[in-house]
């Protein structure tokens, strides 16, 4: 279903969307899991959707690390009131196809470079979204997200979630 973010509880007219990649241990040779070919990491990734204002955590969603940020963002079907503003880093370009009140930088091109009044703009939504990586830099204090993700891959996003309403109480 979709996770509402318009209840009465949560007075939101700005939020910010990142999402944060985590080594995982790779399985052992005789489990059942599926090992690739190539002798690359593996990874989880955590999407993290933050109110800037209180720096608290609102919503969590988790995906595998080869998932694309806005992938994992189309599928945790966020529902959005029309006047809460999105904000979103270069992985989220296209969101606003989906939300049309969202904020994404201008991506310069070999034959179109920036105009100063879009490198501005870029510079304005960096400002506002610095908090969302100082909210993920809180969670990573916490070893287990940190370092090699040592536990059952079923339950990172129960981890994720954990940590962040503790994140949550500490701010």
């Amino acid at each position: 279903g979709k996770k509402a973010l318009h209840d009465g509880s949560l007075n939101l007219t700005v939020i910010v969307v990142d999402a944060s990649e985590q080594r995982v241990e790779r399985p052992h040779k005789n489990s059942v899991a599926a090992i690739p070919a190539r002798k690359s990491a593996i990874r989880q990734k955590g999407q993290i959707v933050i109110d800037p204002l209180e720096q608290q955590i609102v919503c969590v969603a988790t995906g595998t690390g080869k998932t694309h940020d806005f992938a994992l963002f189309k599928r945790t079907r966020l529902a959005l009131l029309p006047q809460i503003v999105l904000l979103g880093n270069t992985g989220y370009q296209g969101v606003d196809m989906l939300h049309p009140n969202s904020w994404t930088p201008f991506k310069k091109t070999k034959l179109h470079p920036l105009t100063p009044k879009q490198k501005q703009q870029n510079r304005l939504l960096a400002s506002c979204r610095v908090t969302v990586e100082h909210v993920i830099r809180t969670l990573k204090r916490f070893r287990i997200l940190s370092s090699t993700y040592r536990n059952r891959r079923k339950r990172f996003g129960l981890r994720l979630n954990l940590l962040a309403a503790i994140t949550n109480l500490h701010q």
